[in-house]
């Protein structure tokens, strides 16, 4: 429960960048420990690859950016790290 917390608490700072999903039982979570939808909907988030992408999508969340080779952490991670280099340059 400690890493949502932090997210919370990240949230209530404006001190985050991006909210990483690797699944969509993670985001299911989220929204369930969250239960508020302007706060939701006011979040930026990555998803690994288009299954959680889906999972998202039927949540009515937009991510920002979600991975091509969802096989790949290694892929995952430098795809995020090109969107915090270039964030306008990524498009779903």
């Amino acid at each position: 429960m400690a890493i949502w917390s932090a997210c919370l608490y990240a949230k209530s700072e404006n001190n985050y960048d991006l909210i990483a999903f690797t699944s969509g039982g993670e985001i299911e979570a989220l929204k369930y420990i969250l239960n508020d939808s302007f706060l939701f909907s006011r979040l930026n988030f990555a998803c690994f690859g288009p299954y959680t992408n889906s999972t998202a999508l039927k949540l009515n969340i937009r991510a920002k950016v979600t991975g091509k080779k969802f096989y790949s952490f290694k892929d995952f991670a430098e795809t995020l790290n090109h969107y915090f280099s270039n964030p306008n340059s990524i498009t779903d």
